[in-house]
């Protein structure tokens, strides 16, 4: 369905051999014209954050999203979230992506996800046994394991943007410089 909305599909981009794939939620009006991955004003502000706190965003990072298509319900419509429908139906693309490049970089990768969507596209429900009953953000936000790889989750760089709170965003970049600091470590 979000096919038939897309200008184009946004399925990665970055590196082939990555130290740490970040995945977002789905691809902004930004992307679906260019087919690029995080270039709008949130993939901005995480390249910047990146960069800013010492890990090369254009170095070994893969881009990816949960869906590989703009959400929206025809072309002239907004910009909305995913759906959970949609979701599940890119989950396999999503997870082929992650599996084909795991036998090269298993031993150094890391996860990223951005947001709770991300989250949802990622962690299944049985590695959320543990985390059922919890349904907002700060409550998932954290490490976990995905095929045995490690998995941080934080805010989404949009909610970010949106709620413009300096302690929120100071949290956020503390969040990413764990992800360098367990870089640095492997």
């Amino acid at each position: 369905r979000l096919s038939n909305t897309r200008t184009k599909t946004v399925l990665f981009s970055g590196s082939l051999q990555p130290e740490l794939v970040i995945i977002g939620e789905a691809p902004g009006n930004n992307e679906d014209e260019k087919g690029v991955g995080f270039i709008g004003l949130a993939g901005t502000l995480l390249r910047d954050t990146l960069k800013n706190i010492g890990i090369d965003p254009y170095g070994s990072i893969m881009y990816l999203n949960a869906v590989s298509c703009i959400p929206r319900d025809s072309k002239e419509s907004p910009f909305r979230p995913p759906t959970n429908s949609e979701i599940t139906t890119c989950m396999p693309r999503l997870s082929n992506i992650i599996t084909a490049i795991l036998p090269s970089v298993k031993s150094y990768l890391l996860l990223g996800l951005m947001g709770y969507l991300a989250f949802q596209s990622i962690i299944t429900p049985s590695n959320l046994a543990d985390r059922v009953a919890k349904t907002r953000m700060s409550d998932i936000m954290g490490w976990s394991y995905y095929i045995d790889v490690p998995v941080l989750t934080a805010y989404h760089p949009s909610y970010i943007r949106r709620r413009n709170d300096k302690q929120l965003t100071q949290e956020w970049v503390n969040s990413i410089k764990v992800l360098r600091e367990k870089l640095c470590k492997q």
